[in-house]
């Protein structure tokens, strides 16, 4: 092996060990995202059970991937990454050095992978799990290899206890993988499909020695898989295209062109192959690209390609030429990606570079590897970093009782002796009826339920508030009073009985098409429940694609008009549609027993996701009489 073979291949495997490395200790935060983080590492430090008492795609082992320093939680963090980057690095180093001539592809290899976690974008650490997966699962391919098989086995279990919708990923990559294997003559074919059916026993053992229930069991598998489908019509946004968008996409054309001239296409088992891959790419596609966070999706598809292409071997032929064109090519891309990394542009108009979000990802990502290096002097150190905390008064007020937050800022439980979760940690992740209704339940049980909830209105996409959890909303109505209120939060008491003594009067059925205007029955207080499901194109959509938003106009007795985005699916649960509170004073005022504040006269679906569902809608109305 010539010195410029050993200096490229000693590159990668520090690229590797760089790329892999994903330990970071987070302080506690407060926030949408920072408080569920916060979230899993408490109640796996304070011994609660993933089950029915929690429902969320982050199972009991997510607290490594998103460690935060309380008990030893940073410290197994470390201890698995650790474990996992040595194992990617011993995998990548028998790959890179069993060849002893320099190879093209290699090169090619690494210039992707470097381009794709480095200067263009950040992979999320279930996503390095997927990829090590896909490493393992090809060294099994092209080796004929049983044990990296077995390795990609262990690992697809343990994810499913860290990320389930990342753990089925994994699942169903290797699936893919068993079904390619016996189609193409594999001489472990038995034992590969033996392997995959081990993989959901060994997982409801493992559940089962965690939390020996099997109705718990259920609960954990439904709930996960309820928010992980739920997600794709309910947090899909509209994709504005920029101009970095258009510019990625472009790279992504011109390298697929490349490929395809330069035969990576057309080599010995290569379209078998490459069916490896589409489970991984088909997922980051939707979660990235359609969904929501699309600077996900270019860095992962040029993972994804760089894996691909390391493992062409030396089935890649092309001429001199051709060949030295590549090169230059290449470099030139690797060299403007890597200029573009450390590019920060302040005080500009263009959205893509001048949001926060964005930014953190594609200018400067490589510092990345130096912030988790750093973490380590802290990872044993209780760190405090909320920008938001609970109110003396509150805390005073709620003293050693129960309480819990609503919707979704988790962070006070470091304010309150006694927090009780939500069994959906946060409201707004209650995108289906059934985790909307366990969310309801926990609130009317008189024996589970919190004495207090820390209240706001916040919400996310412009949604109603108060009816994105509907059947929540109305068990919080029946069964709480404001005991005080600070600026925009509230602090709820459960009261010693239930608000409401008879509702189901004035029983009401009635279909309407689904863009029609509907008149809201002249009730003191009105629930409905709304059916649209799901045309073809909408069952087809949410597969492939995702549903755009769905928007409800309403018009309120006083004459103002609001439109703003809902959930189709939770609206089949009991939803208080009048009185519709719409900020804090009229919130303040129904909750005192106004049913004139936020009177609704009639509603109205409309926007880009309305086309998605059947024409027509099937509306019952009743009458919720409060107790006098």
């Amino acid at each position: 092996m010539n010195n410029k073979g050993k200096f490229l291949r000693v590159s990668y495997l520090l690229l590797v060990i760089a790329i892999f490395f994903k330990f970071h200790s987070n302080a506690f935060r407060s926030g949408l995202d920072a408080s569920w983080v916060d979230a899993i590492n408490m109640l796996v430090h304070e011994g609660i059970l993933w089950g029915k008492s929690i429902i969320f795609t982050y199972g009991p082992l997510g607290f490594l991937l998103l460690p935060v320093p309380v008990g030893n939680n940073s410290l197994y963090s470390l201890l698995f990454w650790t474990a996992l980057t040595l194992l990617a690095a011993g995998t990548f180093a028998y790959i890179l050095f069993r060849k002893r001539t320099f190879s093209n592809n290699i090169f090619l290899s690494f210039l992707l992978l470097y381009a794709g976690t480095f200067s263009l974008g950040y992979m999320l650490p279930e996503y390095a799990l997927s990829c090590l997966v896909l490493i393992l699962l090809s060294l099994c391919w092209h080796d004929d290899a049983l044990i990296p098989f077995m390795i990609a086995v262990v690992i697809c279990v343990i994810s499913l206890f860290m990320k389930f919708n990342g753990g089925l990923l994994n699942f169903l990559t290797v699936i893919m993988f068993a079904g390619l294997a016996v189609l193409s003559q594999k001489k472990y074919r038995k034992l590969y499909f033996a392997a995959v059916c081990l993989i959901p026993v060994i997982f409801c053992m493992g559940f089962l020695s965690y939390n020996p229930s099997i109705q718990e069991l259920i609960f954990y598998v439904r709930g996960a898989l309820e928010i992980s489908s739920g997600y794709n019509s309910a947090m899909s946004v509209e994709i504005y295209k920029t101009s970095i968008y258009v510019l990625l996409t472009a790279i992504a054309a011109v390298l697929g062109v490349v490929l395809y001239v330069f035969s990576f296409f057309r080599v010995r088992h290569s379209m078998k192959y490459a069916m490896i891959f589409a489970v991984p790419v088909f997922m980051s596609l939707k979660h990235g690209l359609l969904v929501r966070h699309w600077v996900f999706f270019m860095p992962m598809l040029y993972v994804y390609a760089s894996i691909y292409v390391l493992f062409m071997e030396d089935e890649l032929k092309v001429n001199f030429r051709m060949k030295k064109f590549l090169e230059i090519s290449l470099c030139v891309f690797f060299c403007s990606t890597f200029m573009l990394s450390f590019v920060r542009i302040h005080n500009t108009d263009n959205y893509i570079l001048n949001n926060n979000f964005t930014r953190r990802f594609i200018t400067n990502p490589a510092v990345s590897l130096i912030n988790n290096i750093k973490s380590l002097s802290g990872f044993n150190t209780f760190l405090d970093n909320r920008a938001v905390k609970l109110s003396d008064d509150f805390k005073q007020y709620i003293s050693n009782d129960t309480a819990t937050s609503y919707p979704w800022e988790m962070s006070a439980a470091l304010d309150i002796p006694n927090y009780v979760n939500m069994p959906v940690i946060q409201a707004y992740s209650s995108y289906t009826p059934w985790l909307d209704r366990q969310n309801a339940d926990f609130f009317g049980d008189d024996t589970r339920a919190p004495r207090f909830i820390i209240f706001s209105m916040d919400t996310i996409d412009e949604r109603f508030a108060l009816i994105e959890s509907p059947a929540s909303w109305l068990e919080i109505f029946k069964n709480y009073k404001i005991a005080m209120r600070l600026d925009k939060n509230f602090l709820l008491k459960r009261a010693d009985i239930s608000q409401i003594t008879q509702w189901g009067g004035g029983l009401i059925t009635r279909e309407f098409p689904s863009d029609e205007t509907v008149i809201i029955p002249d009730a003191d207080y009105c629930l409905m429940r709304l059916e649209l499901p799901l045309s073809l194109l909408g069952h087809l959509a949410e597969i492939f694609y995702c549903i755009p938003r769905l928007n409800m106009r309403v018009e309120f007795q006083d004459g103002r008009v609001i439109t703003k985005r809902v959930i189709a699916g939770v609206l089949s649960n009991e939803t208080m549609i009048s009185p519709l509170p719409e900020d804090e004073d009229s919130f303040e005022a129904v909750m005192a027993g106004d049913s004139k504040a936020g009177k609704v006269k009639s509603i109205r679906l409309e926007g880009p996701g309305l086309k998605y569902y059947a024409p027509e809608m099937k509306i019952t109305f009743m009458e919720m009489i409060p107790l006098s």
